[in-house]
């Protein structure tokens, strides 16, 4: 897994979630994430951003990805973003995710299409 640095307004010491413009509360939605720590499917929270980047993370006291807490899909063009998941302490990028045209509610990793969230 890629790591990459989050520049914030907060002290260079500390870290922490990157900065999104939150146009929506967090509705409760169905998920699937897949990846390198398994596979989720259940309930979790969704929250949409500016210019379509949406996260989706762990609901309170329920389990989720692996050791993660959110994965945030910031979009680079229509159907194209960028993600990153976090265990709420450190961030990764996750990697380029193109939009499934079989099932739009879905995102794939580019380079591996094992790497899937999908949130309905």
């Amino acid at each position: 897994m890629k790591k990459i640095i989050i520049i914030t307004t907060m002290a260079a010491a500390s870290i922490s979630q990157p900065v999104f413009a939150k146009i929506g509360v967090a509705r409760v939605v169905q998920c699937e994430i897949s990846g390198d720590q398994g596979v989720f499917t259940g309930p979790c929270a969704f929250t949409p951003y500016e210019h379509g980047d949406f996260s989706v993370a762990r609901l309170p006291g329920k389990r989720f990805y692996g050791r993660s807490d959110e994965i945030y899909l910031a979009m680079d063009a229509p159907g194209k973003a960028d993600a990153e998941i976090t265990d709420g302490v450190t961030h990764s990028r996750w990697g380029t995710m193109l939009r499934s045209k079989v099932k739009p509610a879905c995102w794939i990793d580019a380079e591996d299409s094992r790497f899937k969230v999908c949130a309905y």
